[in-house]
């Protein structure tokens, strides 16, 4: 018997006890999946809601968005060269013109320890914002013919810019022949979610454990932020004892964590991290094979 929600039929209730474990084929307890966003805001954004992160200034917004620029050069090379060096594992979130815009840095993105995932054309183009199927429809088509075809970079899945959906999203996304979908907030375990085209593995993205979230909405200290993450690793580890391996998705953002004034106390973060008994840093791939939820 299945219990169904009664605002949708997206996917059926589930307990954390008796969903499926993650299967890593090696002694893991908590996975870090990290996930480094590269987004290219055109100076004419203007989306559907407020956004994050976006611009918020009257046009044109140059302040912040040569900072944002900021993150697809120098803070995206601090994040690559730390991540080569001790060969951590991530996945990239990337929009067409962000694949365009970091040049020969592109190809460091294909190293096997790395995977990717499309996110639109560029930040602004928010799946809500549409208001047509067709058009969106087209938004997702062009973004993965530009992502794959024309910069090569395979993708295993997608992310709407700022996690925001049309009622249509889900079907679209299913009938453009992907499989994965991150942007729900729902869960630490990867879920089957529905739609009319088929089905899509839904893989949590943890806006709350974010560096947008917690360092620029809500003003925290690097220090802090790193503190924080740490204890969640910890409070997992322990429900891995008896739930199974646990997943903790960390987005974070170049040029907000790739900064100088922030970035050493990140790195400083990551190598306690991996450090931890039983912690293992992913992708998106390995998420996807050790997740049974695949039919």
């Amino acid at each position: 018997m299945t219990h169904g929600y009664a605002d949708h039929a997206w996917f059926d209730y589930r307990d954390s006890r008796s969903t499926p474990a993650l299967q890593w084929g090696e002694p893991v307890q908590v996975a870090i999946h990290l996930i480094v966003t590269l987004q290219s805001f055109p100076l004419s954004f203007k989306p559907p809601f407020p956004v994050p992160g976006g611009l918020d200034r009257p046009y044109p917004d140059l302040a912040n968005w040569s900072q944002r620029k900021v993150g697809e050069r120098e803070g995206l090379e601090r994040l690559l060269d730390f991540l080569d060096l001790t060969g951590t594992a991530a996945t990239w979130s990337v929009d067409a013109q962000s694949c365009r815009n970091i040049g020969p840095l592109l190809t460091r993105l294909r190293r096997p320890g790395f995977s990717a995932v499309a996110s639109g054309l560029d930040a602004g183009s928010i799946h809500a914002g549409y208001g047509d199927p067709a058009a969106e429809a087209e938004m997702v088509r062009q973004a993965l013919a530009q992502i794959v075809e024309e910069q090569g970079l395979a993708v295993e899945g997608w992310h709407p810019p700022s996690g925001a959906h049309s009622p249509d999203t889900l079907d679209i996304l299913a009938r453009a022949g992907l499989d994965t979908l991150l942007d729900l907030n729902n869960d630490e375990l990867p879920f089957r979610i529905r739609c009319a085209s088929g089905s899509l593995l839904c893989v949590p993205w943890q806006h709350f454990a974010s560096d947008l979230h917690c360092l620029q909405v809500c003003r925290q200290s690097t220090g802090q932020y790193v503190d924080d993450i740490e204890q969640s690793i910890r409070w997992l580890g322990v429900e891995a004892l008896n739930k199974g391996p646990r997943l903790l998705t960390l987005p974070v953002h170049p040029w907000i964590v790739g900064v100088p004034h922030r970035f050493r106390e990140f790195e400083r973060g990551l190598r306690r991290w991996a450090a931890m008994p039983g912690v293992r840093f992913v992708n998106i791939r390995g998420v996807k094979a050790a997740s049974v939820e695949t039919s």
